[in-house]
């Protein structure tokens, strides 16, 4: 039987406010919340104390608890209760873009935010509403947004450890027409909001670099790339790490231009080691940092495809090796990766947005583990974390002229996507990119690969960079060429490697 459950007070006063005396909302009785829960037969609620009651109410409740041994123990767990919550993604699928909001946050920001404003899905309290009354209120507050038919996605707790919000998710809709006021918040409330219109795929290239790292809207952009309604038909546009992440299946009409293919005199040399030799890194990296050192490895006859049983063992197995490394260690704590923030550093980068492609595939570690998305870009992805370096993989056929580190003039063509459109940008100057004879085929020594050279399903002719800063050395940049080798073969025993280092010139 539950014992009844008891407030903290202070002898000799008149009560506690929220308890048995009015708090300044008017609320008492907050203590009592959760002593008659009975769900659980495992669980018994012994007390429950109410330790603040200012807008929301942090509790310390005391419990009793059986463990799957028979034997009942004592825990004290603090819970912080703010309400429920509801949020939507507005899309407007015709035009391939979402609406979002951005807003300043205190706690991420005193938590080592840059600047704590953060992107957001439109959010808020339910108060005496249902989800989904609150979200349209909310709506038309925030993003100044008449939301038609809701679509419900999931009902989440968003910090189950210490937080008692359950969170509804929903999408909807939106047009222009739709856009009946200026959002912007509620001004007595402390609100300043920044209504924010991006195309769909920069939102998700966000997410990828770090410039949105709200929970509930990368939930909901996921969704939306996964099974909402940019969903189908798409194709993988984030590729391997050389897009930054590995991860996001970005989405991309079936058929879309993925940018010129070079062929004729601008396709790579048959003889895979006359194409390594002519390979360079300009003096200027070298400068930039001494201990850089580059490992091209070239692999002709590949078989390409999805993903399968043997990419998979692959992939799994590095994915257990990698967790090891880390030991629960966020992955810039690492030597090594910690040498490649200060290399993104040296040329103007901000690394904690866009992160060193071995640095941005360990963070999914956390979330599930990496993506599965073809054959070759699989293994390589699995060298990369297993061996804790950056690792890029691109079609050696769609290069013009050999790969050349250099850094940048700014001037340089990249061709990527912006809105589901081919667009082309150019790198920032004395960025150190990767070039051939037509332009930029990743950026920030390997933060984003370009359209034109990534690897695709049918690729047989590959090239892949490894990337090596001290302390990694030698002998672990020639094994982790190695296991690159040993997995290209097990996928396609047929294929020729070779490989070399570029010089300096």
């Amino acid at each position: 039987m539950n014992a009844p459950a008891r407030a903290t007070t202070t002898p000799g006063t008149p009560g506690t406010p929220g308890v048995d005396v009015p708090d300044a909302r008017g609320r008492t009785g907050l203590d009592r919340v959760g002593r008659h829960v009975t769900g659980n037969p495992d669980v018994r609620v012994v007390d429950v104390e109410v330790l603040a009651a200012a807008w929301h109410v942090l509790r310390r409740t005391t419990l009793e608890v059986r463990g799957r041994d028979g034997h009942w123990r004592t825990q004290q767990r603090e819970t912080y209760d703010r309400g429920n919550g509801a949020t939507v993604l507005l899309y407007d699928a015709e035009r391939r873009t979402v609406l979002l909001a951005r807003q300043f946050r205190w706690p991420v920001y005193v938590n080592g935010h840059p600047d704590g404003l953060l992107l957001e899905t439109a959010a808020g309290l339910l108060d005496d509403d249902d989800p989904a009354t609150a979200i349209r209120r909310e709506a038309a507050e925030e993003l100044g947004v008449v939301v038609g038919e809701l679509e419900p996605v999931f009902e989440v707790w968003m910090s189950p450890g210490s937080v008692t919000e359950r969170l509804s998710f929903f999408a909807a809709p939106y047009s222009p027409g739709s856009r009946t006021g200026a959002g912007g918040g509620l001004a007595d409330e402390g609100e300043d909001i920044e209504v924010c219109e991006l195309p769909f795929d920069e939102a998700l290239g966000r997410v990828a670099d770090g410039r949105i790292a709200d929970a509930k809207t990368i939930m909901l952009l996921q969704w939306a790339a996964l099974s909402g309604p940019f969903a189908a038909p798409r194709g993988p546009l984030t590729r391997g790490s050389h897009e930054g992440t590995a991860t996001m299946p970005l989405v991309q009409p079936s058929g879309a231009d993925h940018g010129p293919q070079q062929s004729g005199a601008g396709r790579a040399p048959d003889d895979p080691r006359a194409w390594l030799a002519a390979a360079s890194v300009d003096p200027a990296v070298v400068a930039l940092r001494p201990d850089y050192r580059a490992l091209l490895v070239t692999a002709d006859g590949l078989r390409g495809g999805p993903s399968d049983e043997v990419s998979e063992g692959v992939l799994a197995a590095a994915e257990d090796v990698a967790r090891r490394s880390l030991a629960g260690r966020p992955p810039e704590q690492l030597p090594h990766l910690a040498a490649w923030r200060e290399a993104y550093r040296a040329f103007g980068a901000k690394p904690q947005r866009t992160r060193p492609s071995v640095e941005a595939l360990l963070r999914r570690l956390d979330t599930g583990g990496l993506p599965r998305v073809d054959r070759l870009t699989d293994v390589y992805n699995a060298v990369s974390i297993a061996h804790l370096l950056p690792l890029g993989g691109e079609d050696r056929d769609a290069y013009a002229g050999p790969p050349r580190l250099v850094r940048a003039t700014g001037q340089e063509d990249f061709d990527t996507t912006a809105g589901g459109e081919p667009v082309v940008e150019h790198p920032d100057a004395g960025e150190v990119v990767w070039r051939d004879d037509v332009g930029v085929t990743c950026r920030r020594w390997n933060w984003r690969q370009c359209v034109r050279t990534r690897i695709e399903a049918g690729t047989t002719r590959a090239v892949f960079v490894l990337d090596a800063l001290d302390p990694l050395t030698d002998d672990a940049l020639d094994a982790a060429a190695d296991a690159l080798t040993a997995a290209l073969l097990a996928l396609s025993p047929d294929a020729v490697v070779h490989r070399d280092r570029p010089p300096t010139r």
